[in-house]
C-alpha cells in the first residue's frame, strides 16, 4: 500500500523542485503564498488541527516555460508537464502534503474585456475508486482582463495583486495505515508575500503521514 508521504524523500523533493533541473529546456520554479480559510478532514482530522482557517500555505511549482502550447486557440494557452523534476509542493503551517507530479497550466487572455484566467491544476495518483489520490488547483481571475496579455505561458510569478479572485484547493484521499480510508479539502487563497527558501521549509515541515501517525500514538497512551 502506498504511504501519503516518506519523510526523507518528501523532503527531498521539496528541495529539489526549487532546483533546476540541466535536461530541462527552461526551467523555473514559482512561489506562491496564501491563507487557508475552509478544511475538512473525514471521517476524522489526522492532524488533529494542525491546519485549519487561518493556517498559512507555502507552494512551490517547478515547471518549464519552454512547454508547447496545446490549445491552438490564440487567446487560450494549454500546458501541461509530468514526471521528472517538475512538481507542485504544497506546506500547510508545519505539514508537507503530498507531491504532485502532473501539472497542467492555463492562460486566457480574455479579450475585449472579458475577463483574464490564469489556473494551475496538479496531480497525483489516479482518480476514481479508492486508490491514494491528491489535487491541488490555483486559480487566478482578473474580471477587467488587463492582468493578462496573449497566452504565452509567463516565465516568472505571476503579479497576484492584479486578481481580484486568488483562491486555491486542495484535495485528497487516502488509506491510513489503520484501514480507515480518509478524505480532505482544504481551500484559501493567494497572497502577494515573501515565500520562505525551500531548504528551511523542509527542515520545518513534517509530511502528512508523520503527523497522523505521532496523532495515532498519542491518542493510543491517553488512558
Amino acid at each position: 500500500m502506498k504511504r501519503l508521504c516518506n519523510t526523507v524523500n518528501a523532503m527531498s523533493v521539496l528541495v529539489g523542485l526549487a532546483g533546476a533541473s540541466a535536461a530541462v529546456a527552461a526551467p523555473v520554479t514559482l512561489n506562491f503564498s496564501g491563507v487557508v480559510d475552509f478544511a475538512v478532514f473525514d471521517p476524522f482530522d489526522p492532524l488533529s488541527g494542525a491546519v485549519q482557517a487561518g493556517t498559512e500555505l507555502y507552494s512551490y511549482l517547478n515547471t518549464d516555460t519552454a512547454t508547447p502550447d496545446s490549445n491552438p486557440s490564440p487567446d487560450q494557452g494549454s500546458y501541461t508537464v509530468t514526471g521528472g523534476t517538475y512538481g507542485l509542493a504544497a506546506v500547510l503551517g508545519s505539514v508537507l502534503f503530498p507531491v504532485m507530479r502532473t501539472v497542467n497550466i492555463s492562460v486566457v487572455d480574455g479579450a475585449a474585456g472579458m475577463p483574464d484566467y490564469y489556473t494551475v491544476f496538479a496531480s497525483e495518483g489516479s482518480a476514481g475508486g479508492l486508490g491514494d489520490y491528491f489535487t491541488m488547483a490555483m486559480t487566478l481571475i482578473d474580471p477587467t482582463g488587463m492582468a493578462i496579455t496573449g497566452d504565452g505561458l509567463p516565465s516568472g510569478l505571476p503579479d497576484i495583486a492584479a486578481y481580484a479572485s486568488t483562491r486555491f484547493d486542495i484535495t485528497g484521499q487516502y488509506t491510513n495505515m489503520d484501514g480507515v480510508f480518509i478524505q480532505y479539502e482544504v481551500q484559501g487563497y493567494l497572497v502577494p508575500s515573501d515565500v520562505p527558501e525551500p531548504s528551511t521549509l523542509a527542515l520545518l515541515a513534517l509530511p502528512l503521514a508523520l503527523l497522523a501517525r505521532r496523532e495515532r500514538r498519542r491518542q493510543a497512551s491517553l488512558p
